[in-house]
């Protein structure tokens, strides 16, 4: 039966491609189908790119999970030098952060038999890696078939998910049977993965790697300082609203008007999660009229600016509006605060421990289902603080920005809920270890 089922999947699999391509053809925005006929080759697994023989094959989805197999990238790297690594992404943006590990980094053709089947073949990897939840079905059978071993690292299942695999037993059971062992991120991806297969000596509970950060670049650090002072930013109370999502920028941007009358001096730091949409936060700053700057029009990219003047409203601005990827990690250890998007609308949050490793106070909605442990270790230890609007959101603030003590005191224990949540890269490494050889 799931023989059937993979077969019919893949049956369908053309059709999808065709959507694919009309999707892009047919879209107002004619860069995207610029780059959507610049990937053709590697989508479909014809590109002339040479691709590195027999890899350590590490599959991300984007951008956060490139960021998360860094470590563990580099780790590989130091133990196994002769071994070249390979990084797949399902996005471009993926691609460009895999890019910063090794320069052999490729879009992951699309899930049809023949291209997976050409890819695997041309690379003969050794082993495959694949973060969190980029489960695709041709990838894993004709990884399988080839031989590869499969681990899935960082692994989440939630329960909707779940619901949906138990639905479709029989591929699952098929797509399933070549992964060697399943390295879950929570207790209860854990229990998800274990209730779903028979065989649950391959589930192991290894813990998050995205806990296991680095440091923010010091040169990237030490240009930001220069930039700040250009706008007359030195010595400012900042607060970051990193990873923000639509529904959620409007509260932010209300919260900090809110703020402005009791804080005269505060300045926000806004980090869309996906930088094309920066020009719908740029049109609420207009419509606000918050005097704001933004990061690529002021040549930031090389930490060069315009004079503080030439900021949007003139004068000084009260608002750096970000919009490129990579760079928001650099401006947490200059914020007092930082409030983690994807939480106040229900996509599930992103990465809150990420501040808290610079020891800041970490402030986020309800929506949490993606970050859970991290949102419970830090509401435990008090280093965070779950808000469920923009006026909660403006008033949890207003405490922290009046009270130094109190910031370094939230700052420190979110600090402690990152240090009590770590290790998991080296648990991930013992387990595949033997493999990487």
């Amino acid at each position: 039966m799931g023989t059937i089922l993979f077969f019919l999947y893949n049956l369908l699999a053309p059709f999808i491609a065709v959507f694919y391509l009309l999707f892009f053809f047919f879209s107002p925005r004619r860069n995207l189908l610029k780059s959507f006929l610049s990937e053709l080759g590697e989508r479909f697994a014809f590109s002339g790119a040479a691709l590195p023989r027999q890899p350590i094959w590490l599959h991300a989805a984007s951008v956060g999970e490139a960021k998360a197999v860094k470590k563990l990238a580099e780790i590989i790297k130091q133990k196994f030098p002769a071994v070249p690594i390979m990084i797949t992404t399902s996005t471009r943006a993926g691609r460009t952060e895999a890019l910063k590990l090794t320069p052999h980094a490729r879009l992951l053709p699309l899930d049809f038999y023949p291209f997976m089947k050409r890819f695997i073949n041309r690379a003969g990897p050794k082993v495959l890696l694949i973060a969190e939840t980029e489960l695709w079905p041709n990838l894993l059978v004709c990884a399988a078939a080839a031989g590869v071993k499969i681990c899935i690292i960082n692994g989440r299942l939630s329960q909707k998910t779940l619901v949906l695999y138990r639905a479709l037993s029989p591929l699952t059971a098929k797509i399933f049977s070549g992964v060697e062992k399943i390295l879950a991120a929570s207790v209860p991806d854990a229990a998800n993965y274990a209730g779903l297969l028979k065989d649950g000596s391959k589930v192991v509970c290894t813990g998050n790697i995205k806990y296991d950060l680095p440091d923010a670049n010091p040169d990237k650090l030490e240009g930001i300082n220069a930039f700040l002072e250009k706008i007359s930013w030195t010595g400012k109370t900042i607060w970051t609203a990193a990873s923000t999502h639509r529904g959620e920028e409007e509260a932010i941007l209300d919260s900090y008007l809110a703020l402005k009358e009791t804080a005269p001096g505060l300045k926000l730091v806004l980090v869309p999660r996906h930088p094309e949409r920066a020009g719908e936060a740029r049109a609420l700053l207009t419509l606000k009229n918050i005097p704001f700057i933004v990061w690529s029009e002021a040549g930031m990219s090389q930490y060069s600016s315009p004079l503080a003047g030439e900021g949007k409203g003139g004068g000084s601005p009260d608002c750096l509006l970000v919009d490129e990827i990579g760079r928001l990690i650099n401006f947490y250890p200059l914020s007092a605060a930082v409030f983690v998007g994807g939480t106040l609308v229900n996509v599930g949050g992103h990465n809150l421990l990420e501040p808290a490793s610079f020891s800041k106070p970490v402030l986020f909605g309800p929506h949490v289902q993606s970050a859970r442990e991290a949102a419970e270790m830090l509401l435990k230890v008090r280093g965070g603080f779950m808000v469920e609007d923009g006026e909660e959101l403006r008033a949890r603030l207003e405490v922290l920005l009046k009270d130094a003590d109190l910031r370094k005191a939230a700052g420190g224990n979110a600090r402690k809920a990152l240090e009590n949540l770590q290790g998991a890269t080296a648990k991930t490494i013992a387990i595949i270890e033997k493999w990487l050889k």
